[in-house]
Formats: structure tokens, C-alpha cells, sequence
């Protein structure tokens, strides 16, 4: 892979002397080499650890394919079944050697989680009790639409809550968020009219079901479900955008928000929701490595600077005015692109020799420094740090999948216990009266609840009491229950474990979660924790007994 700086000359024989260029300057002719060759070990190692980086390999199929032989020029598309070695290297490292890499650095990325949290001295049944608080945790209570009196709002509730209103709307969203990715510039006449005409059609058509949901479920059903208010801000910020530009400053902003409609499908969609939940999940673990990765670049940033901060940029082929080492700020961004594989080898080769460059090796390269640099940082970098970060969405989408068997415990019981707790506070709040636990119990299935069990109130008197469920000023709180019944099912004794990191986090969770488990603990005679729900329910039922009794003996006299 060798060429003469005279194009003209094809033989290395020939590549002497000078000749004159189209500009009219004089050159000496020079017999050179691609910086990407195989001409010794030290040469191909380098050149396919930046194929199997993914930089430029297409330029370096092309290189090869174009290769003659020594002493004679490049001529194109000479030797095209070449092209069939790289081609093989690709599938062979970058599609197998490298994901065995990233499995490598998953399975022990996991193996030393467990090893440091203490999970792998936990027993079967500890681990599970500790996996379930993790999804009870995330459990919190579910707003429940009621169909309000009146014949008109009935009306519209029934047509707000049908299947078919949703399916309007979700094809909406859509039409609208096509419609935006038709916008051009500079902007078609007729295209411009007509996206803006639909645009506000569309507007009208969310306006439209806001109102109809205020109206069909009540402002204060409405506002309390979250996604009704996410749908509320991005319909009126909608409205802002079609205003004057004079009332609320460059209608753009507001424009921009629209896109943001398309996060509703979410909702629907439950494959949607566990990724948006793994990145919920994964977001602690992630800021993490991502600070890391951070120093990372700000040590390589520097180093940067100081190696290769004073080179010639007036003959380099990549390296710039934008992209250089000679301020902290533009050798930061440069490392930055080199991490995403962007003409990271180019700059390497910049690094190595500055082509026709005549001085010190800082001002023209070190081919030393810049190899141990670049390949270290592509190292470290992407195939360790990067990775992690797929190691942690992976790890996190697995504990979004993970079904409790031995525990007896799964995701679909505690949705059961949400559902079921809705119907007893519709509003989504955190308690109910204490009179509605009896009638909770019944509604909630097995494991958690004792749904068709044919239970007496007395009997369930008892399962309060056995179960330990707290009384709040009257009122019984939606974690204190749903982790009484859960502990009653699937509870364990981590005494033993306490020096476990996986408990300590556990424990450290629940009351960050619920602080009814934290700080409300040490309220205990606010909270009257002495006088138990079970008592003050048996206490109310005795007191209705007497009313009932007194009021009889009142008829009968």
C-alpha cells in the first residue's frame, strides 16, 4: 500500500526528483506508505486494533483492496477478493472475540456485586425477601376513576374510558410527531401551510380530550393521575406556541415541548415501561461509572495537553483548529470524540508523525507516546467502561424481569394489592380508614389477601391483630399493610445479615421509600402505636354493636 506524492509516477523507481503541482509550487517527489499497513507485526497489530475499535475500517478494506505490491503504486479496486480478510476479522473479533469480551466483563461485574453486597452469604429464602421488599418499594398506590352522577358527565366518562378513545389519540400522537418530522429548511410553501394547518387541527384535538377528561372524570380525578398531568403541561405549552410570538417570547421553546407527547405511548406500552424502568433503576449505578468515565477523560485530557498539545497543525490531516490538544477545553472534547470512535485513529496518526514536519517531536509527533496514549484510552475507555454501562442496564433490566417463585411472591400479587387498594382510596392516597381493612383483606387474592376464604369479621379481627397492622390517627397506611401481609408470606429473619450490604441498602430503602418505617418510628406516642389497629377496629365495632343494641331496646320500650 505505497503511492508517490507525484500522482502521476507509479513505480518507486521513478519517485525522484521534484515536480510541479497544479498550484504551481515545486515539490520533491516522496516515496511514502498509508500510516495503516502491514508491513511488519508492530504495523498490523495496530492497524487491526483499529479495525476491531470500528474506526475508519472501510478506508482500510478500500487501502488493501487498492494494494499492488511493493515498489509499485495503489491502483483501484486491484485486488478485490483482499477485501474478504477483513470482512472475516470483522465477524470473527468484532462480532464474536468482542461480545465474549463484554460477557466476560457483565459475568464478573455481577460476581463481584454479590460478592460485596454479601448476597452470596445469604440463604434461598433471605435472598427473596430481600428481592421482594426491592419491588414492594416500588409499589405505591394506583388512582382509580370513578364515573361521576349525572347523565352527561356519565356520558362523557364512558367515552373517555372506551378502548377505542385511546386508540383516537395514541393514532394522534403518532400522525403528529410525522407530521413534525416533515418540517424542511429552507422551508416548501405549500408544505409549510399545510403542516401548520395540521398542526393546529391537532392542537384542537388535544384541547378537545383534556376538557373532555376534566370534564368526563372531575379535576380531581384528573390532576391526580400523573400522566394527566404531563399531558395537561404539554397541551397548554401547545396553545403558548400558537400565540403571538410578541405575548410569550420565540415560540420555538413551546414548539419543541410537542414532542414530548410521544412519552404517553409509554403508558400503554408495557415494553416501553420496563425500559423507561430499568433506566429508573439504573440511573444511581450509571452516574456513577459515568463520574468515573469523567475522570477518566480528565486525566487523559491533560496528559493530552501536555503530550501533544504543541503540534504543528498547519499540515496535520485531522487534527485542527476544532480538533487539537492545546487548551484544556479542546482536549477534552477531542477525547471525548476519540471515546465515541470518531476519527480517533486519524488523530493517533496525527499524534504519531504530522505529515511533512520538520522539528522536535513535539511539535511533529511521537509515534511512542501516541500509541501508548490513544490504545490505552481505547482500552480503559470503550472496551471496560462503556461496557459497564451496559453491564449495569443489563443487570438492572434483569431485576425489571425477575418473577419471585420461591418466595411465592410475584410482580402481578403486589399490582393485585394496588388495584385492590384503589378501590378503598380512588384518590391514590397512602391511607384508609381502618373499617375498609376487613373488606381490603377480602378483595385482595392469595397469597397476600384472603380473597373467597369466606372469612367472618371476627376472623379477620384476629388475622389484623396476628399480622401486626399499625394504627395512624385512625387510619391504616398502604406500606405498613402491604409489608405486613408480604412478611407474613415471604418474611425472613435477617438478624444474621445484618452486615450484608444487600440488606443494609434494603434497609437503608424502605424507610427513604415510606418513612412511616423511619422516622415516623420515633413518633411512637403520636402514632399511639400501643393502641393496635386491630384494637381500635374492634373497639368501633364493639361501639356499633352497642348503638344497634341500644337503639332496638329504644324501639322496643
Amino acid at each position: 500500500m505505497y503511492y508517490c506524492t507525484d500522482p502521476s509516477i507509479t513505480i518507486e523507481a521513478e519517485c525522484i526528483g521534484s515536480y510541479v503541482r497544479e498550484d504551481g509550487e515545486i515539490f520533491v517527489r516522496d516515496w511514502r506508505t498509508l500510516g495503516y499497513n502491514f508491513d511488519n507485526a508492530a504495523n498490523a497489530i495496530l492497524t487491526l486494533f483499529c479495525v476491531s475499535a470500528g474506526a475508519g475500517w472501510s478506508d482500510y478494506m478500500y487501502a488493501i483492496v487498492d494494494g499492488v505490491g511493493p515498489g509499485v503504486t495503489m491502483k483501484r479496486d486491484y485486488n478485490q477478493l483482499s477485501s474478504l480478510y477483513y470482512v472475516a476479522f470483522i465477524f470473527l473479533v468484532n462480532f464474536f472475540i468482542m461480545n465474549l469480551y463484554l460477557g466476560a466483563i457483565v459475568t464478573n461485574f455481577n460476581a463481584i456485586q454479590k460478592e460485596l453486597d454479601g448476597s452470596l452469604f445469604l440463604t434461598n429464602d433471605q435472598k427473596n425477601w430481600v428481592q421482594t421488599q426491592k419491588l414492594m418499594i416500588r409499589c405505591y398506590p394506583k388512582v382509580k376513576f370513578l364515573k361521576p352522577p349525572g347523565k352527561f358527565r356519565g356520558q362523557v366518562y364512558d367515552a373517555i374510558m372506551n378502548y377505542k378513545f385511546d386508540i383516537l389519540i395514541q393514532s394522534c400522537i403518532v400522525l403528529n410527531v410525522i407530521f413534525m418530522g416533515l418540517i424542511s429548511f429552507p422551508p416548501i410553501d405549500e408544505l409549510s401551510s399545510f403542516l401548520d394547518l395540521a398542526n393546529i387541527v391537532f392542537v384542537i384535538i388535544f384541547a378537545i380530550e383534556m376538557v373532555l377528561k376534566i370534564i368526563g372524570l372531575g379535576p380531581g380525578f384528573y390532576f391526580a393521575d400523573s400522566w394527566n398531568r404531563f399531558d395537561f403541561l404539554v397541551t397548554v405549552l401547545s396553545i403558548f406556541a400558537m400565540l403571538p410570538l410578541d405575548a410569550f417570547g420565540n415560540a420555538t421553546v413551546f414548539r419543541s415541548f410537542r414532542i414530548l407527547r410521544l412519552f404517553r405511548l409509554v403508558k400503554i406500552y408495557k415494553g416501553f415501561q420496563k425500559v423507561l424502568n430499568t433506566a429508573v433503576l439504573a440511573a444511581p449505578a450509571l452516574l456513577n461509572i459515568g463520574t468515573l468515565l469523567g475522570l477518566l477523560w480528565f486525566v487523559y485530557g491533560v496528559a493530552g495537553m501536555y503530550l501533544f498539545g504543541k503540534l504543528k497543525l498547519e499540515t496535520a490531516e485531522t487534527l485542527s483548529d476544532q480538533v487539537n490538544f492545546r487548551t484544556f477545553y479542546s482536549s477534552f472534547a477531542t477525547v471525548f470524540q476519540c471515546i465515541t470512535g470518531e476519527d480517533f485513529d486519524a488523530i493517533m496518526r496525527d499524534c504519531m508523525k504530522i505529515p511533512d514536519c520538520n522539528g522536535s517531536s513535539e511539535e511533529c509527533g511521537n509515534p511512542g507516546f501516541a500509541i501508548f496514549f490513544f490504545v490505552s484510552y481505547t482500552i480503559f475507555g470503550v472496551n471496560f467502561f462503556l461496557n459497564m454501562f451496559i453491564a449495569v442496564i443489563l443487570e438492572n433490566f434483569s431485576e425489571e424481569e425477575i418473577d419471585l417463585t420461591l418466595a411465592g411472591i410475584y410482580q402481578k400479587d403486589l399490582r393485585r394489592f394496588e388495584r385492590a387498594w384503589a378501590c378503598f382510596s380512588p384518590y391514590a392516597h397512602m391511607t384508609i380508614d381502618l373499617e375498609c381493612l376487613p373488606d381490603l383483606l377480602e378483595r385482595v387474592e392469595l397469597p397476600l389477601g384472603f380473597k373467597g376464604q369466606g372469612l367472618k369479621k371476627s376472623q379477620y379481627l384476629q388475622l389484623i391483630h396476628a399480622l401486626g397492622i399499625r394504627n395512624f390517627k385512625g387510619k391504616a397506611h398502604f406500606a405498613d399493610v402491604l409489608f405486613c401481609l408480604a412478611t407474613s408470606v415471604a418474611g425472613t429473619d435477617l438478624e444474621d445479615a445484618k452486615a450484608c450490604e444487600a440488606v443494609k441498602a434494603i434497609t437503608k430503602a424502605v424507610p427513604m421509600r415510606f418513612p412511616i418505617f423511619g422516622k415516623a418510628d420515633k413518633k411512637q406516642a403520636f402514632f399511639k402505636e400501643d393502641i393496635s389497629a386491630a384494637k381500635i377496629l374492634g373497639g368501633r365495632i364493639i361501639w356499633e354493636a352497642w348503638k344497634e343494641y341500644k337503639k332496638k331496646k329504644h324501639i322496643g320500650s
